[in-house]
C-alpha cells in the first residue's frame, strides 16, 4: 500500500495530517485515507476506486480539521451521500 501526504490541518494548536492510500491488486486500484494527529493514527483503505471521489473527501477532512478519532464516523457518512 502506497501512502502519500495530501493535506495538513491544525487542531488544539497540532497539525493532523491527511494521506491518500493507493492499493493495486491486479488491475484494481482502490484508495482510501489516513489521519494522524498527537501520534494517533487511523487508517480506512479501500473507500473507493475513484481517486477523484477520495481527493475530495480528503478536501473535506481538511477544511473541517477532522482528528483521527472522528474519521471513521466522518467516512461512514460520506459512503451514505
Amino acid at each position: 500500500m502506497k501512502k502519500e501526504l495530501i493535506a495538513v490541518s491544525d487542531f488544539s494548536g497540532s497539525p493532523i495530517h491527511y494521506h491518500l492510500l493507493t492499493s493495486q491488486t491486479g488491475e484494481l486500484t482502490q484508495y482510501g485515507v489516513q489521519s494522524d494527529w498527537r501520534g494517533e493514527e487511523v487508517s480506512i483503505p479501500e473507500i473507493t476506486t475513484k481517486k477523484g471521489d477520495v481527493l475530495v473527501l480528503l478536501a473535506l477532512l481538511q477544511g473541517g480539521s477532522v482528528p483521527p478519532i472522528s474519521l471513521r464516523d466522518i467516512v461512514e457518512d460520506w459512503l451514505e451521500r
